[in-house]
């Protein structure tokens, strides 16, 4: 149900202090058989670590870990429900300023298409008075009359009509183009409050969604909780049960810890003595990492084979 920790320093190790032998730098580069055997320490232990139970003598206890759980800070809350909501109004807010882009150069056009007409029609009224007038002087001329006041008046006349058909196509022009600004103003006003509008919606959705997230990381912490008191209850249990019947729960004293090793002794046995001559010097460059695996009496006891 849990996993009580080897000593990381024994009795033993303590009293052999300062007379351990000088260990060999280990090899920088593996060759195939030191990669072999340590794929096969790595299956030894993995099979050892995933082992459900252990067993004391007659008694089996279930392999169980504390759960460990750390919320995110608020800031990484925030963060996140940010990241997850804050594109979508975005999209909705883009998607507005280019349709709104797209009504006003609608309109932009359409005021420049009345400016065009307007000097069109401006043009022609200007070319139709010009005609006009050059044809009443040519008129008088011919008449002999090119100093009467009549014919000034005529030509008073033909200028009062042009500067009255311009006035009114002036004023229908700049009458619409009114028309059309206003409706710019209007395009403008809607999607201010349309993007107003998206970004409170934005803003809520992300508070909507921490509280979401802050709600799940509670439920997922009070979860963990109950199962580590549940381990904690159990654990107690069996030690209680355990020390009624004398037995020690250390983890080394497993039957599957003693397995574990008594495996791992033999592959390295196995590989050593491959190398003949050679192995009690390897073997002491190797000193760090064997130990790691079956401990210090444990290297001891493997080391006493090779010497001669």
């Amino acid at each position: 149900m849990w996993r009580t920790g080897r000593p990381l320093f024994t009795e033993t190790d303590f009293k052999n202090l300062g007379k351990e032998e000088t260990q060999t730098e280990e090899s920088k580069v593996d060759t195939e058989e030191k990669k072999k055997l340590k794929e096969t320490i790595n299956v030894i232990q993995n099979e050892y670590d995933s082992t459900p139970e252990r067993t004391f003598g007659d008694m089996k206890i279930p392999v169980a870990v504390e759960k460990k759980y750390t919320p995110p800070t608020l800031e990484e809350t925030a963060k996140t429900a940010t990241d997850q909501i804050a594109p979508v109004y975005d999209a909705k807010i883009s998607t507005a300023q280019t349709e709104s882009e797209y009504k006003k150069k609608k309109k932009q056009a359409e005021k420049d298409d009345l400016y065009e007409r307007a000097e069109s029609s401006l043009a022609q009224i200007r070319a139709s008075a010009n005609t006009a007038k050059e044809n009443t002087s040519n008129q008088a001329m011919k008449r002999g009359l090119s100093r009467s006041s009549i014919v000034a008046q005529l030509l008073n006349d033909i200028e009062n009509e042009k500067l009255s058909a311009e006035g009114g196509i002036l004023k229908d022009r700049d009458k619409a183009v009114g028309e059309i600004d206003d409706k710019i103003n209007e395009i403008d006003a809607t999607l201010l409050n349309k993007i107003s509008e998206l970004s409170a919606e934005k803003s809520y959705g992300i508070n909507e969604k921490i509280q979401d997230l802050l709600a799940s990381y509670e439920k997922k912490k009070n979860e963990v909780d109950e199962y580590n008191n549940k381990i904690r209850q159990q654990k107690a249990e069996f030690i209680a049960n355990a020390k009624a019947q004398g037995i020690d729960l250390s983890e080394e004293n497993s039957s599957e810890y003693v397995k574990m090793v008594a495996d791992k002794t033999k592959a390295f046995y196995g590989y050593y003595y491959s190398l003949g001559e050679d192995a009690l010097t390897e073997l002491k460059k190797d000193k760090g990492y064997i130990t790691d695996h079956i401990g210090s009496k444990g290297y001891e006891t493997l080391k006493r084979y090779f010497e001669k």
